[in-house]
C-alpha cells in the first residue's frame, strides 16, 4: 500500500470514501475501524445512530423519475457520478441526499 488514507468505496457500513489523491482503494475503510476502536461507529458498536431512515440505489435518471431529486439535484448527481452509474441516496428527514450524514447533495 502506498502513502495515503485507506478507503473501501461502497455503501455498506464498513465501506467509505472515494479513491483519489492520497485516498487509496485498498478494500478497507480506515475511518470505520478507527471510529469502531474509539466506540463512535454507527454500526451498533458505538453510541451513534444512523442519520438516515431509508436508502435507494439507481442512476441519476432513476432517482429523478422516482421523484427523489429535482432537476437541479439530477444535474448535480449526473455531473458528480455520471448519468448511468448507480448512486445510493439516503433519506435524511424528508430529503434524499447522496451523503449518509444528511448533508445536502
Amino acid at each position: 500500500m502506498g502513502h495515503g488514507q485507506p478507503v473501501d468505496p461502497g455503501t455498506t457500513i464498513t465501506q467509505c470514501g472515494t479513491a483519489g489523491a492520497y485516498l487509496l482503494d485498498v478494500k478497507i475503510c480506515a475511518a470505520y475501524y478507527m471510529g469502531r476502536f474509539w466506540g463512535i461507529a454507527d454500526d451498533g458498536s458505538g453510541p451513534g445512530t444512523p442519520t438516515y431512515s431509508d436508502t435507494a440505489v439507481g442512476t441519476a435518471t432513476d432517482h429523478y423519475v422516482a421523484g427523489r431529486v429535482d432537476v437541479t439535484e439530477y444535474n448535480a448527481l449526473g455531473a458528480r457520478y455520471g448519468y448511468t452509474a448507480p448512486i445510493t441516496l439516503y433519506l435524511c428527514r424528508a430529503n434524499w441526499t447522496d451523503k449518509p450524514d444528511g448533508a445536502p447533495s
